[in-house]
């Protein structure tokens, strides 16, 4: 790289900040326009009085020094941020900028954080391994640490178990004069539901038996799908009664999901690659659902959604990467930790309505659920279309 490129570039980077980690000619004549510069910038352009014709380790520490300045402002945006919701927001927006991180650059920061505890953590404790599913050398299924070839065994187990203890409940009401026949109705009603529940578990174990069966015949020992096995098995399950044209749906769909199971590490390279990418697409659809929001409030602004939006979703990476790493140190409250996290973030964003907006509780509520359904179902779209488009080409 040339010293002007080399220059050019650092100058953007440092373009970003305050410009204070920059040594700077006072009293001389602007390189761009040739007014005296009074103190760090010129007047007129604006541009930072500094000569960047230094070593280039000196332009690096000091631009990156500039770039994630962390002075006051830090000490005041972020814990407004993160136990004031919609102070900050309001703050911000009533003009109070120059005491405050910008939103964008408050995002980025949050996000690095964020993304780096999610990969560093998951490439350590092997976390995209959980969403695999994998066939066993005995045709049962995993996925993940579970085993759900195990699962219509178990359903049995406690079906079988319930209904023993409906039984000694009624041989001892029975046996008691004072039960009167309501009770030994719903506990004879207990006891049907009970057979019932037997029922359909032995109907779901013969099922999985049958399809750990024709897995062991389909499954090659390197782990790949048997495709002229899968084909003999989808005619043989067809009974001769699929059409032809069926038939030959059933036979895509199989290859397809062989194509699928065979490929799945294809899905955690793309969420690695898109994830980051997705990031920065939450915010403008969040900004998109407040202005729906608020179409008919119009002292409110794009401006203003935006701002709003930008706020949210650094607090979610703040609060997402402090649970992450709970997690990790204490993997069995993993169920917990995701309670929290859609909890709070849903009593965060309610909160930050009502300040940022004035909005009305019950008001606030409404638009709380709309944004946390509507913002769902757009990343879960996206989520499809990722699992679409990582399969596109197996």
């Amino acid at each position: 790289m040339t010293p002007e490129l080399e220059a050019a570039a650092l100058d953007s980077a440092a373009s970003l900040g305050t410009g204070h980690g920059h040594p700077v000619n006072k009293g001389v004549p602007c390189l761009n326009c040739g007014e005296i510069v009074p103190e760090r910038f010129c007047s007129v352009c604006g541009q930072l009085a500094t000569d960047f014709h230094r070593p280039w380790w000196d332009l690096v520490a000091t631009s990156l020094g500039d770039t994630f300045l962390f002075d006051s402002r830090v000490a005041r945006s972020i814990p407004l941020l993160l136990f004031r919701p919609g102070r900050l927001t309001r703050n911000y927006l009533d003009g109070q900028r120059s005491r405050y991180m910008p939103p964008f650059r408050m995002l980025l920061i949050a996000s690095l954080i964020f993304f780096l505890a999610v990969f560093g953590l998951s490439d350590r404790l092997g976390w995209f391994n959980q969403f695999q599913l994998n066939i066993t050398p005995s045709g049962g299924f995993s996925f993940g640490d579970s085993d759900p070839a195990a699962w219509p065994e178990e359903n049995l187990a406690r079906a079988t178990e319930a209904l023993a203890s409906a039984e000694a409940d009624l041989a001892a009401a029975k046996a008691d004069p004072a039960t009167g026949p309501g009770t030994l109705a719903d506990l004879e009603a207990d006891i049907r539901e009970a057979k019932s529940d037997i029922d359909e578990a032995r109907a779901d174990k013969a099922g999985a038996e049958t399809l750990v069966r024709s897995m062991q015949t389909i499954l090659k020992p390197d782990g790949k799908i048997d495709r002229e096995a899968l084909r003999r098995n989808v005619i043989e399950s067809s009974g001769g009664t699929n059409l032809p044209e069926s038939l030959e749906t059933s036979l895509k769909w199989a290859n397809q999901a062989a194509d699928v199971y065979e490929n799945q590490d294809r899905f955690g390279a793309r969420m690695r690659e898109w994830a980051p990418r997705f990031s920065l697409l939450l915010f403008p659809i969040l900004t998109l659902l407040l202005c729906l929001s608020y179409a008919w409030r119009r002292r409110f602004f794009v401006f203003d959604h935006l701002v709003t939006a930008l706020h949210f979703q650094t607090f979610m990476y703040f609060l997402a990467t402090t649970l992450l790493i709970i997690g990790a140190l204490i993997p069995s409250m993993a169920g917990w930790l995701v309670l929290v996290l859609s909890v709070g973030l849903f009593v965060y964003l309610y909160r930050q309505l009502r300040v940022t907006y004035t909005t009305g509780r019950v008001q606030a509520l409404l638009r709380s659920v709309f944004l946390s359904v509507a913002g769902f179902t757009a990343l879960s779209s996206l989520a499809v279309g990722l699992v679409i488009l990582s399969f596109l080409s197996a």
